[in-house]
């Protein structure tokens, strides 16, 4: 895993689908953890750490934000802030797993923007060389328009995400309809998505307003949008491919093939029709 701890900004080289709204769905039972993690990271203070955030317009660096008592409140210098003042705070209490493996329990927290409508974000904390050490990609998002309680539980080897879906075509103030489930892992430093179906942990990816697109096949699909991101499968010809139209250099994909959907992000460059790329 990185150290980013040594600069002031970090350069980015770095369904189950059912009808309701009253509420998430239960957690599951059946994800058991093991009676004998190391429980060290209990004893991290996530709450005066340094914290990295992940920009929403693939400006060039991570915003760096020093925690004191939970929050932050404060410009912050690197090349995608411009010395704006931030507001942040951690929302919640952490959520323990193993989500690597190693018999020690990693950590999933929330972290609230009150800029970019009310952003939060869910990170990854592993447990590595006696410290907690961020992952810089989130498993989780949702703005203040998504609206619906969102639930994060231990699953075995990760954590299960219980949420909510609405169109991107929805008006802040409609309601999601459809609840939403998913447990997310870990791969080369990266959460991923590791059920119901391998992809990026991304939820908008099932969500209704995507468009469908042609593309230059062999197509292949990365757990985040970046280069250094693993693939989530060997370059393949896709049955359909449906994307939300961006102007980022990569796009969120949703990806069928004999059946099967999975979610990814792909480089714009792939698509061929201009059509498709217009917000």
């Amino acid at each position: 895993m990185p150290d980013f701890r040594g600069s002031s900004w970090v350069s980015l080289t770095v369904l189950t689908l059912v009808a309701a709204l009253a509420g998430c769905s239960s957690p599951r039972t059946d994800d058991k953890q093991p009676d004998n993690l190391d429980q060290s990271i209990r004893s991290f203070d996530f709450k005066n750490a340094l914290w990295l955030d992940y920009p929403v317009d693939e400006a060039p660096a991570l915003l760096q934000l020093k925690l004191e008592d939970g929050k932050f409140l404060g410009s912050i210098n690197s090349p995608s802030s411009h010395g704006e003042i931030h507001t942040y705070e951690l929302s919640g209490s952490p959520v323990f797993a193993d989500v690597d493996g190693d018999g020690d329990e990693d950590a999933a927290l929330a972290l609230q923007s009150a800029d970019q409508g009310g952003l939060l974000s869910w990170y990854i904390w592993i447990w590595q060389d006696g410290s907690a050490q961020q992952l810089h990609y989130p498993f989780y998002r949702h703005s203040r328009c998504d609206a619906g309680e969102t639930e994060v539980h231990p699953a075995e080897a990760g954590f299960r995400v219980s949420t909510f879906l609405k169109s991107r075509q929805a008006a802040c103030a409609e309601p999601p309809t459809k609840s939403y489930q998913y447990v997310v892992g870990l791969r080369d430093s990266y959460p991923v998505r590791v059920r119901p179906i391998p992809g990026a942990p991304d939820k908008d990816c099932f969500a209704e307003g995507m468009k469908e697109a042609a593309v230059r096949s062999p197509v292949t699909a990365r757990v985040a949008p970046e280069e250094a991101a693993p693939e989530i499968e060997e370059a393949k010809v896709y049955d359909r491919v449906e994307v939300f139209a961006t102007g980022q250099n990569f796009l969120l994909a949703r990806l069928t093939t004999s059946g099967q959907t999975s979610c990814g992000w792909v480089r714009r460059s792939a698509i061929t029709d201009r059509e498709t790329l217009e917000e």
